[in-house]
């Protein structure tokens, strides 16, 4: 059975892509659309094939032949263009696979907003972008209904590759765990079982075609979540006798600016904003952008100077009642299957040519 899985060189779509190359009876076709994005695929052994699947020609030549499309992609640049971009490769998984093939869309619990430390709610450009993005799904699964089409709504990915399980293994390593509530339900999804969620609906197995969440079968409470990793890494996993919540222990600041900020946040004028940036011109737009990314560049160095690991954001989620997806096995039973379980990364295996003319080679990455 043929998986094509669009936005493989994303970080959820490189590890599903190296799970389900595990599955017996499953060939993959992982599409990145440039040889800089797939290195890392490659690096593992994997063929990618290189393409833009918002152009017809291409998205053709890539698709043809698919029984099923995992759409991972994410197009990126200036809102008003991200927006067609994506736009375009929905309306292509549809247009350019077999003419019975399952497409399944990879959504995200964020459209409902995220949830900051305080509990509050707030609405997200991202989450706003991904829900236009299941209505143009829903709109192309009624104009092919001889394809089944299934939207997917992740809750915070974990795995090897993962960032939240590389922030959780730092917290356990460093001996600095602070949960708000250990036996509170989390909202995280295991890459094997997005593999799974893929393999259910690849062999029909998974119920009748829709929009679905997904998470964890059952749902994993963070004590859980934090045991598997500590036994992951080998490293022992003691939480402290008082669970103090966040804003108990966060410092508060005071003055104008302080208010402002907390003002925004709470209007989501910040995000009102983004939404906006479709209609600037794109020197403005390009702008913002740049300012915005050496912003996010400050974040990130700060953080790496800080010797206690950043606090798991995700956390301050609430536990979300799902709609879960017919069929799905046991997290837990599936992480010791090893089904499709990964190889540790070997240092020694060399980056292709390519990316090693280019500087990048596994001694200076």
């Amino acid at each position: 059975m043929l998986v094509t899985i669009l936005g493989a060189n994303g970080q959820v779509g490189s590890e599903v892509t190296m799970r389900l190359a595990r599955v017996p009876g499953m060939s993959v076709r992982p599409v990145c659309r440039s040889k800089g994005g797939s290195a890392f695929l490659r690096h593992k052994g994997i063929s990618v094939v290189h393409a833009d699947v918002s152009r017809p020609e291409e998205a053709a030549a890539v698709l043809r032949g698919a029984d099923v499309v995992v759409n991972l992609a994410l197009a990126l640049g200036q809102s008003a263009d991200a927006q067609e971009n994506n736009k375009k490769i929905i309306e292509q998984s549809f247009v350019s696979s077999a003419p019975n093939a399952k497409v399944i869309f990879f959504s995200t619990l964020a459209i409902h907003g995220e949830y900051d430390a305080r509990g509050r709610r707030l609405k997200t450009y991202y989450g706003r972008l991904k829900r236009q993005n299941e209505k143009d799904v829903e709109l192309m699964s009624k104009n092919f209904r001889a394809k089944t089409a299934f939207i997917l709504r992740l809750g915070h990915v974990i795995g090897d590759y993962q960032n939240l399980t590389r922030m959780i293994r730092e917290e356990i390593s460093s001996s600095e765990v602070r949960i708000i509530d250990l036996k509170r339900h989390s909202n995280v999804v295991h890459v094997a079982t997005i593999v799974d969620a893929i393999c259910k609906i690849a062999t029909g197995r998974a119920g009748p075609p829709g929009q679905y969440d997904l998470v964890n079968v059952p749902q994993w409470s963070w004590q859980e979540l934090y045991e598997y990793e500590a036994r992951r890494i080998g490293q022992p996993l003691k939480f402290p006798e008082h669970q103090t919540g966040f804003r108990e222990n966060r410092r508060r600041t005071r003055g104008m600016k302080a208010v402002a900020v907390d003002l925004i946040r709470r209007t989501g004028l910040k995000e009102r904003a983004q939404a906006l940036r479709a209609y600037f011109p794109n020197k403005i737009e390009s702008a913002m952008q740049a300012e915005y990314f050496v912003a996010r560049a400050r974040d990130e160095i700060f953080l790496l100077k800080k010797k206690n690991p950043a606090p798991n954001s995700a956390q301050f989620w609430p536990s979300m009642v799902v709609k879960a997806l017919h069929g799905l096995e046991p997290t837990q039973q599936l992480l010791e299957s090893g089904l499709c379980e990964l190889d540790k990364l070997d240092d020694e295996v060399p980056w292709p040519a390519d990316i090693q003319l280019a500087g990048l080679s596994s001694e200076s990455r």
